[in-house]
């Protein structure tokens, strides 16, 4: 193990689009006052829209009427869910959201990991290990100042709380649930950054050593670390390069490659390679891919710039130039093909990742794409009884209906967290969970086997993720104007799942929604 110093200083740029609503870098708490807090939405308006849901994932009418009987019970006025939902409005008056969401009790890796590699490049020298190197101490540079570009949804200034979580994290391992350490926020922040190279930080830390205690605790309390990898043994042709590469920066490939050189419970770490690899790796529980993307974006226009069976897929027959000249949302036109690809398996309950950014310390919440309209034309479109001015119609309703959720999640009214926060005031108030929680149907819409995320990143890829349950698929994408990047992951130890065949799905789901709409 290496232990480097490293001082974080103060840096201040120009900022050289013009098309910027701003000049200069702006701190990172320039605005975090003013933001909103996270609102608790109408009891009855979430049932009702969970309620929506339901109804294209569930078979069974009579375990469907099961449920609506619990959701009226729930919501009844004076009943259960009223109670609840007063507790937390109380609670979100006089409290800032919880900052770690609860991927906890999970091991890190896969499920709570998120990689991003960059642009493949030729190695052979160490001046270009060095480069790439330089990029990351870059991004390191700008986030650990604090000086980043302040970021916007129209004309709404978005929460920047996430890129002060990015360093000087780590998750420490406990009996039930594990917990997070922060380091940066003390009167003495730490100032050094730990490099790993041919596994050597993670061997014989044994706690019962005054030495080994104090290595992990350096390794803990960095900054962040940096993976120093050897040759990747094996190395596929350059046509196979991007899922290689997608593997090596989500779990390291196994023991006999990289995975020992890696310690997963940290917040971010930095990977340079000696076959052109170059990457990060970041712990997801606090904060989101897309902060890490943006990141590296920030930094990139002012300079220049096992079991896990992953899928990459360069789709360039077109980009969200197309959607939108049909005037469709380019994100729900992608979701809607992924209900198309995945309905020609079967249809299953979905996760977007919808941001909350709006909000002061706002995370994410669950965009649910499987809809009763994304439903009706996913089984009309391979109809031969229904027309092509049918289809367009039914694909028109289905993305629109996916816009306008995406909306609400946007702007707080999502189902997923209101219905979380609902469960975990009964348990903090000691109150019996009402039967809703433990309905079958219930817990089927909420086991998303199907996991999504758009992570828009100047750079040519995308970042990637593992599936969140055994028998699911993760698949993140990032939306070109005349290509889409996509990884599909699945569990190679589930026989329901193949990420190759959900890639060719989804690429012939994309032509085939793009030529419909041509059509008509």
């Amino acid at each position: 193990m290496c232990i480097i110093p490293c001082q974080p200083g103060t840096i201040w740029l120009k900022w050289k689009d013009s098309s910027q609503k701003i000049s200069t870098l702006i701190s990172l708490e320039h605005h975090q006052r003013s933001l909103s807090p996270l609102p608790v939405p109408p009891l009855n308006q979430t049932l009702q829209r969970f309620l929506e849901m339901l109804r294209p994932l569930v078979e069974s009418k009579s375990e469907l009427e099961q449920t609506l009987k619990l959701l009226d019970d729930f919501g009844r006025v004076g009943g259960t869910g009223e109670r609840l939902q007063s507790l937390l409005e109380e609670r979100a008056s006089k409290m800032e959201n919880w900052p770690h969401v609860l991927h906890m009790v999970l091991p890190p890796v896969h499920h709570s990991s998120q990689g991003l590699h960059t642009k493949f490049s030729n190695p052979v020298f160490d001046e270009h290990k060095c480069m790439r190197l330089s990029f990351w101490m870059h991004c390191v540079y700008f986030g650990y100042s604090k000086a980043l570009p302040l970021e916007f949804k129209g004309d709404r200034p978005l929460c920047m709380d996430q890129y002060q979580k990015l360093f000087s994290w780590c998750r420490i391992p406990a009996e039930t649930c594990d917990i997070i350490h922060q380091y940066n926020n003390s009167s003495s922040p730490p100032k050094h950054i730990v490099v790993a190279r041919n596994s050597q930080s993670i061997c014989c830390l044994l706690l019962i050593d005054e030495v080994n205690r104090a290595s992990l605790e350096a390794i803990q309390q960095g900054i962040f670390m940096v993976c120093l990898d050897r040759h990747l043994h094996n190395a596929p042709g350059v046509d196979d390069w991007y899922s290689m590469a997608g593997k090596h920066m989500l779990h390291g490939c196994g023991s006999k490659q990289f995975s020992c050189n890696r310690w997963f419970d940290k917040n971010l770490q930095f990977i340079v390679g000696e076959v052109g690899q170059s990457g990060c790796l970041s712990e997801h529980t606090c904060c989101e891919a897309v902060i890490l993307a943006r990141l590296c974006d920030h930094i990139s226009q002012c300079i220049l710039v096992k079991d896990v069976d992953l899928k990459f897929l360069s789709f360039t027959a077109f980009g969200k130039n197309v959607p939108k000249g049909m005037k469709m949302s380019p994100d729900s036109f992608i979701q809607i093909a992924l209900q198309l690809a995945s309905y020609r398996y079967k249809v299953s309950p979905t996760y977007e990742s919808g941001s909350l950014r709006l909000f002061n310390q706002g995370r994410t919440d669950t965009i649910r794409s499987a809809s009763p309209s994304s439903s009706a034309f996913v089984k009309a479109m391979d109809a031969t009884s229904v027309s092509s001015e049918e289809k367009v119609q039914l694909m028109r309703q289905a993305i629109q209906a996916h816009t306008d959720y995406t909306n609400w999640v946007n702007h707080g009214q999502g189902v997923d967290r209101h219905l979380l926060g609902l469960k975990l005031q009964a348990m903090e108030h000691k109150l019996e969970q009402h039967p809703l929680f433990r309905d079958p149907v219930f817990t089927m819409a909420s086991r998303f086997r199907l996991s999504s995320s758009q992570v828009w990143i100047i750079l040519v890829t995308t970042t990637c993720f593992g599936a969140v349950v055994p028998d699911g698929y993760g698949v993140c994408y990032n939306s070109l104007k005349s290509s889409i990047n996509f990884y599909v992951s699945a569990f190679q130890s589930a026989t329901e799942t193949d990420a190759s065949q959900l890639s060719d799905s989804l690429g012939k789901s994309l032509i085939d929604m793009e030529r419909l709409g041509m059509q008509v």
